[in-house]
């Protein structure tokens, strides 16, 4: 790492930290220099012969895992960026930004720092997200905290931002004031979309194509496959009335909610026709086919571990078959498919199978 990103001030904070306790989370707007920091600081640990993870929680430009999950490493050897880091384990969010996602993403950090504590660890360090500012960035912020309690908290400040949640954590941890170098340049969204994308093609380069059947995996994150399955007559009957070929039907247990699958467009009043019809008593949520092409998904095993991602190529609703994209070499320990609100902007992990 370059030695004229590292300024004095930083330096001059070291020890405290390595004295302040095992965990410390680094919070800060976007390219205020946490990843930087977090650099220097997995190095200088090292150095000093201490062993450390790295909690990267940053969704939307992710180091260590791809994006659209919090990602877990244990360095071993001084590096150059935060990426070099080998990814041991990480939990699905399914998408790039925390809004919208506050639960999955502060969930995520907090069983990603008690994986990490279950080894040896001297330190545990959480890099997180940009998102710092109005009402949904300061939730998100203060219940990460709350619900990690780390012995040291690094804010990094441009115009005295945070000063708020600095009052509150003075009281209950080390806190550290960092200033943010003027190297630390600003990134185009352009730029932070190229690089997303490029950390996307190296996960799923060697991808091979895999085929699951329905009833073979547990579903989640979404109403979808989850309840029983419309019968194929009274698909066929619906059609009929309708006017519209359905492709797939289902009630969710309870009645309370139900999924519709067409390739045209339904207006409000077929929706509620069928709904009443299908004796949903709820919300009727209805989708085109294309809804689940390119879509993220974190592929599961039994324990609910994640094994890898996977990206949705079809859904074939007559065979009840969903086909993918992952760089999962055997496919058989997969017993639950979550999906993610994303969809790749990348259609050419799409146009063919890679293997």
């Amino acid at each position: 790492m370059r030695e004229k990103v590292c300024p004095q001030e930083w330096r001059e904070k070291i020890s405290q930290i390595l004295e302040g306790g095992q965990l410390t989370v680094l919070v800060g707007a976007i390219d205020s220099g946490k990843t930087t920091f977090a650099t220097f600081l997995v190095n200088e640990m090292i150095k000093r012969g201490f062993s450390c993870a790295v909690v990267d929680a940053d969704v939307g430009q992710a180091s260590i895992g791809p994006p659209g999950v919090i990602s877990l490493g244990y360095p071993s050897l001084p590096v150059e960026e935060l990426s070099q880091i080998p990814l041991a384990s990480f939990y699905f969010v399914g998408a790039i930004s925390p809004q919208g996602h506050l639960l999955p993403c502060v969930v995520g950090t907090k069983k990603m720092v008690e994986e990490a504590r279950k080894n040896p660890l001297d330190h545990i360090i959480v890099d997180t997200t940009g998102l710092v500012h109005g009402g949904v960035g300061r939730v998100l912020k203060s219940y990460k905290l709350e619900l990690l309690q780390p012995d040291t908290v690094v804010f990094f400040q441009r115009k005295g931002e945070l000063e708020d949640l600095i009052r509150l954590w003075e009281e209950r941890a080390l806190v550290l004031r960092m200033p943010i170098p003027p190297e630390v340049g600003q990134k185009s969204s352009s730029c932070r979309f190229r690089y997303r994308e490029e950390k996307w093609r190296r996960y799923f380069e060697n991808s091979l194509r895999h085929r699951l059947p329905f009833r073979e995996v547990v579903f989640s994150r979404l109403p979808l496959f989850l309840g029983t399955p419309l019968e194929e007559n009274k698909k066929e009957e619906l059609s009929c009335r309708l006017g519209k070929k359905i492709l797939w039907a289902e009630v969710l247990p309870g009645g309370h909610q139900g999924v519709v699958v067409t390739e045209e467009a339904l207006e409000e009043r077929e929706i509620l026709e069928l709904g009443a019809r299908l004796n949903v008593q709820g919300r009727l949520f209805h989708c085109h086919p294309s809804f689940f092409i390119g879509r993220i998904v974190g592929l599961m095993d039994k324990k609910g571990k994640a094994l890898a991602l996977g990206i949705v190529k079809e859904v074939n609703f007559q065979e009840g078959i969903i086909s993918l994209l992952s760089p999962l070499r055997e496919i058989h320990e997969v017993k639950e498919i979550q999906w993610g609100s994303y969809r790749l902007p990348v259609p050419e992990l799409l146009k063919g199978d890679p293997l």
